[in-house]
Formats: C-alpha cells, structure tokens, sequence
C-alpha cells in the first residue's frame, strides 16, 4: 500500500483531538490516561453549543526552517516556512447516537521554495450508535488531500533509483464501517474499508514525467477480530484480515491477508495495551507473492502521574513499483518493520514536553536494497491562557540507503495554536 505521510496522519490525529479529549473526559477518573492526553483534556478549550451540537473551533499560527523539504540525498531545497491551520470539531449525543463532524485546512508556504507549498486538508463525518445488548455500529466517511513522506521519495527506472523532484499529493475518500458486539466475556468486532486513491503525477530529477496509475484506484480490506477475557483486565484474540489493491495500471494490484493472535492486558492500571504476532502475505498479477511473519505492539506505561511512555512495533507487506523509460512497470514486495517510543512529561501544570524517537526499514523482494529512516522529534506546548498555546518543535531524519543515497534532514517550527 502506498506509505501515507507520517506527518498528515499527525494532523489528523491534531484535528481530532477535542473529539477524542472530549470521550476522555467523560470516561472514568480511575481509568488510565497519558499525561498528553490529560493535558489536552485539563487545558480543553470550552467551545460553544448550537442546536444540540458541541463545536470547537482552532487555528494555529508557526513559523520555522526546514533544511530538506524533499528527503533528497543531493541538491535538497532548503527554506523558511509559514504554516497556518484552521480546524472545527463538533459532536452531538442524541440518546444512543453519537455524531462527529471533523474539518481542517491547513496551508504551508516556503519562502525560497515555492514549488514545495503544500495543502492539507481534511473533511470526516461519523456515526456511532449503541443498539444494546451488547451491539455497537460505528461508521464514518472521509475526504482527504496530503502530501506523501516515506523513507524515500523517488522511483527505479531501468534498475536505477530516479528521485522525484518533489512530495507526491494525493487526494483520498476512505469509507469505513465497524460492528461490535460483545457478550460476557465474548467480544466480536467486524470491520470494512474501502478508499479510493489518487496520485498526482510526478516529475523525476533526470527529467521523466511518471504517471501515478500504477496506484490510482481503489484500496479495501475487511477484518474480523474474535476476543475473549480470560482473566478481568486481560484478553486473548483472533485477527483475520483480506485485503486487495486495484489500480489503473493493474501492473501496480496485489492481494494482501494476515491471521494473527494476540492478547490486550492493563496490568495494574500502570501498563495498558496489546501485542499479536502471526502471518501475513500478498500476491501480485504476475503470479508472484510473498508471506512472512507479521507482528505489532501497542503499549502505554504509565511510569508516574507526570510521565508517560507509548511503545510501537509492526510489520507489513507493501509493494512498490519499477518501470522503465518505456513505461513498463512492475510490482516488487516490500517488507516495512517499524519501532517507535514516546515520552512525555508535564513538569508544570502549564507545560507539557514530548519527545520521540523511531527506527524504520524497508527491505525488498528479490533485489539487494534496504533503506533505513532514524528519526526524532522533540517538542513542548506551554499554555499562556486558557484560548492560547505556544508550541515549539524540532525534527530530526537520517536516511540510509545502499541504493538510492543517504539524506538527513532537521526542522525547526514555533508557533501559536487558538481554541475557542
């Protein structure tokens, strides 16, 4: 599957926020809550009701540096940004029904490199709706426009890594829905998504224009996860996922599955998370395929009341794209390993600092590449009133590559979020 931008997903993650702050505040005091997401509910802007509806309006304001906008390992542009975001959060509860609308738009200008400005936006609706005993339906549907980022930006042409010359933009649709249902100590969770996907097309550093329909089109998967509590605070369960990839170049298709086991504990309301490990493959047209074990971890430890760590761990199969300055083009499999930890602590009741370190590596099918991607990124939000933040954050990438170069990057943002 195509590789999302990491930063985008942050943005989404930021513009739902009050959402989720919000389910956090109604949950239970004794439950556990990272000292983020604590901080995010203790400092909740109040926002303002109209017809039922719960709204919170945000924009925020920085400025800052960014020595390599386009992860390139030579001749990388280098530039100051401007980046301004508006965001509008609402939620209704009408008896069972839960109801969210998300919107955000953010635009980013850089001053010695105009060609790199970029837009992010993002417009989800969702529905929830407790039918009782036992049963949860969930869906939502979104729109979304990004700028992709991934341990490298560029393309094999004639067995030689051509670099594009910028972030490739997609624009995407995801549609998903979710059942749960859950009886004793039985839980049963049903899930689809189906998205569809496009790609700008992209210009090489050699001189190449590349159509992008080798992964314009269309992306599903279905999943079906069974539980059951052995013990109160520890759960075992079955995953099974199908997926498939149809594009316009059906060079660019696969067939994805995976069937794992895994198990969910809250240890002592001190450790809380859940690990699985299992096998996982896919196919492509051609007839060639490739299986493995699959893997994944998500862990929350809270150390002290002020601090917390999260831990990340996975394995998927993607599939990447060859082609030639014909325009022939071939589907390789990749096997993407991922390992992340965060921190952050509150050493003021107005003050919260993060800090986050990730390893990632890419390996290929049947060609002797392998890139890596350290990254970094340490930041702080300091509440000045109760409508008004101030955030800092820096960023540091390294990439590794015996094929397509080594890159490093640093950037530096200040700025001021507002919540109403």
């Amino acid at each position: 599957m195509p590789k999302r931008s990491r930063h985008f997903a942050l943005l989404l993650g930021a513009c739902s926020l009050p959402w989720t702050s919000t389910i956090a505040l109604a949950a239970s005091e004794a439950e556990p809550v990272s000292v983020g997401d604590r901080f995010n509910t203790m400092h909740l802007a109040p926002g303002f009701a109209i017809e039922g509806w719960e709204v919170r309006p945000g924009a925020e304001l920085r400025a800052g540096y960014d020595d390599n906008i386009t992860w390139a390992s030579t001749s990388a542009a280098s530039s100051g940004e401007l980046t301004l975001r508006g965001s509008v959060d609402a939620t209704q509860q009408a008896g069972p029904y839960a109801l969210g609308v998300n919107v955000l738009l953010r635009q980013t200008w850089y001053s010695d490199a105009q060609d790199n400005d970029k837009t992010e936006a993002s417009l989800r609706t969702s529905l929830s709706a407790d039918v009782g005993q036992g049963l949860v339906l969930k869906g939502s549907v979104s729109a979304e426009t990004g700028v992709e980022t991934g341990i490298t930006n560029g393309i094999v042409v004639d067995g030689v890594f051509d670099p594009y010359t910028k972030r490739a933009v997609f624009r995407r649709l995801p549609l998903e829905a979710e059942v749960d249902y859950s009886a004793g100590r039985i839980g049963l969770r049903g899930e689809i998504r189906l998205e569809a996907v496009d790609f700008d097309d992209q210009r090489t550093r050699s001189g190449l224009r590349i159509g992008q329909d080798f992964r314009n089109g269309f992306e599903g998967e279905a999943g079906l996860r069974g539980s059951y509590e052995v013990y109160p605070d520890l759960a075992a369960f079955v995953d099974v996922r199908k997926g498939a990839r149809r594009y316009e170049d059906s060079n660019g298709d696969s067939d994805t599955w995976r069937a794992v086991v895994g198990g969910s504990v809250e240890l002592t309301r001190l450790l809380v998370g859940e690990a699985y490990v299992g096998y996982a493959g896919q196919s492509f047209p051609g007839g060639g395929e490739t299986s493995g074990l699959s893997y994944g971890a998500e862990l929350h430890w809270f150390a002290r009341n002020l601090l917390s760590f999260t831990f990340n761990a996975s394995r998927e199969f993607r599939a990447e794209v060859d082609t030639t300055t014909a325009g022939a083009t071939s589907a390789i499999a990749v096997t993407h390993d991922l390992v992340s930890l965060r921190a952050e602590w509150e050493p003021l009741r107005q003050l919260l600092v993060y800090a986050q370190a990730g390893y990632e590596q890419e390996e290929r099918e049947s060609v002797n590449r392998s890139d890596e991607l350290l990254s970094m990124i340490v930041g702080a939000t300091y509440v000045l009133t109760g409508n008004l933040n101030f955030v800092f954050e820096y960023e540091r990438e390294d990439g590794t590559s015996n094929f397509s170069g080594d890159f490093g990057r640093d950037r530096v943002t200040v700025g001021l979020t507002a919540a109403y």
